[in-house]
């Protein structure tokens, strides 16, 4: 099995927009990383807050 993360170009990327089209799983990938990204950001809303 050739290695190809060393052969493609550093803007490969765009290509993969559309890969997954309207896809369940993509959606629930999705819900997840905005929770987990709420969750984070709360997290830090009461680390800044004064005591």
């Amino acid at each position: 099995m050739a290695v190809l993360g060393s052969q493609r170009s550093p803007k490969d990327w765009p290509k993969t927009i559309g890969m997954v089209g309207d896809s369940e799983f993509m959606r629930e990938v999705d819900e997840e990383c905005l929770r987990v990204r709420e969750t984070e950001r709360e997290a830090a809303r009461h680390d800044d807050a004064p005591e």
